[in-house]
């Protein structure tokens, strides 16, 4: 007798749609069938007319990241969040305030929480800005964090949001910004990490947007309430720029580069001039920019609401971001989850409001609203984006992103005719708003499958916080990307 049996329903991976049968047993699938003779089950789930898709992977999400102290309260209320969305493996950058002089030597502070507080699986990715952090990369490696990250934004000493002026604040002697408590990172720095994350079989990722321009004409916009302030102050060049000196540097190394929530609808063209030349260079599609303009049109909480590094622009560049996504463009699609509580992320003013949300939860009826009904994307591209990409390239497959016989039944059955209006009561996040409150929906999460046990069954969750488990990735070599 076997565990469990999702029948008839639309099997959607990355490459076909199949009405087919999914066989799970031990916490793995065993069998994709059409064949009407199945072994006993434990239980079957009738998803004639659903679509059965594999859970969602989020390679890029911040719990934690504003309050000191609220990591592990994130970490359980965000993940609900997110395992009630489909959302089953979600990918944690480690970085705190204050600064962490050492990864190994807080490392469990992170790791340990996950197997008692988080709904779905954990993978880490470190933000690397110390010297310090670069001596312990292959240590990292070795417990299983191959996935490296830079802020480019953070270069100088400069702080990022909610403050103005352009003194840099010293830290034992030592520039560093005020926000988050990162070190500068500069140029050598950049290409020395970047080199030991290549010779440790490791991948580094990049927040690319060049801190000196912004601060440069930061005065110019300050203070103004106009929705496009925030945009003008950090303007699509800044990433360019940053977008070709990362290629470069990668290049001369011989080392991939992964550029997270890539933002500029011109510097595509310098990563399509790199990627021809035989260099590995990925791009990470952010959903806020596929959502939302600069004066947030779509949403309750306007500019503020919507504010995000890379800025959200007019809705010219919406669209443009979203034919990248149709012409094969982006390799991922990630939420980029920052959480802070309403007061935080709407500030007094533009400027006070925090960057970032939490989506996760809404993230797959979004793109199916937004991608595969109003714009005509195949749904097998939004998986590709949404599941099987984001584990390939965070070296998480075949385990993760796919519905195969051998890998992990984490499984998102969706209800592509279930109507619902979004409100608050209705979901499962720590915080007391969401960016897409009021919208209209067709096709909505009913059940979320994790390793084989049904988790969420519609709305409700039936395992206990401390189901999620803590995720080593492959090197990048194994990948195969």
């Amino acid at each position: 007798m076997v565990d469990l049996i999702i029948k008839d329903g639309t099997v959607i991976n990355h490459d076909v749609s199949v009405v087919a049968n999914v066989v799970i047993d031990k916490g793995k699938i065993t069998q994709i069938t059409k064949n009407s003779k199945l072994p006993e089950a434990k239980r079957t789930i009738d998803a004639k007319g659903k679509w059965v898709l594999p859970g969602l992977v989020d390679t890029h999400d911040h719990m934690g990241l504003y309050v000191p102290g609220t990591y592990e309260k994130q970490l359980r209320e965000e993940t609900a969040a997110a395992l009630c969305g489909g959302v089953t493996t979600l990918g944690q950058f480690l970085i705190d305030s204050p600064f962490i002089e050492s990864y190994m030597e807080s490392i469990s502070k992170y790791i340990d929480p996950i197997g008692k507080e988080s709904y779905s699986n954990i993978f880490l990715v470190p933000v690397l800005g110390a010297v310090r952090h670069l001596t312990e990369i292959p240590e990292l490696v070795k417990l299983g964090m191959t996935n490296f990250k830079f802020f480019l934004h953070e270069k100088l000493a400069y702080a990022v949001s909610g403050s103005k002026g352009k003194e840099a604040i010293s830290e034992k002697g030592t520039e560093a910004s005020s926000v988050f408590g990162l070190r500068g990172v500069d140029n050598g720095f950049l290409m020395e990490g970047m080199k030991i994350i290549k010779n440790n079989d490791a991948m580094t990722r990049i927040h690319a947007e060049d801190i000196e321009i912004s601060y440069f004409i930061q005065d110019q916009f300050f203070g103004k309430e106009d929705p496009a302030a925030w945009p003008a102050s950090k303007p699509e060049f800044a990433e360019e720029l940053d977008v070709l000196k990362c290629c470069a540097i990668a290049e001369h190394i011989q080392s991939p580069v992964y550029f997270v929530h890539f933002g500029h609808t011109r510097a595509d063209k310098i990563v399509n001039e790199y990627r021809g030349r035989g260099n590995k260079v990925y791009a990470e599609a952010q959903i806020f920019l596929l959502l939302f303009n600069q004066t947030g049109d779509n949403c309750k909480y306007g500019p503020r609401g919507i504010k995000t590094n890379p800025s959200a622009r007019t809705q010219e560049h919406v669209e443009f971001y979203w034919d990248f996504l149709k012409n094969d463009f982006f390799d991922v699609i990630a939420t980029d989850m920052a959480p802070a509580e309403k007061t935080m992320k709407l500030g007094t003013d533009l400027w006070t409001a925090t960057t970032g949300s939490n989506l996760t939860e809404v993230w797959f009826p979004v793109m199916v609203k937004l991608g595969v009904q109003e714009r005509g994307v195949p749904i097998e591209k939004i998986v590709k984006l949404c599941c099987y990409n984001p584990a390939k390239y965070a070296g998480l497959f075949p385990e993760k992103g796919t519905i195969q016989p051998g890998s992990d039944a984490d499984i998102l059955i969706f209800d592509p005719k279930k109507k619902t209006t979004l409100s608050l009561d209705m979901l499962h996040t720590g915080l007391n708003y969401n960016l897409c409150e009021g919208w209209e929906f067709e096709g909505w999460p009913i059940y979320t499958i994790l390793g084989g046990t049904v988790a969420v069954e519609n709305g409700k969750i039936l395992v206990q916080k401390g189901s999620g488990k803590y995720l080593p990735c492959k090197k990048f070599s194994e990948r195969r990307i």
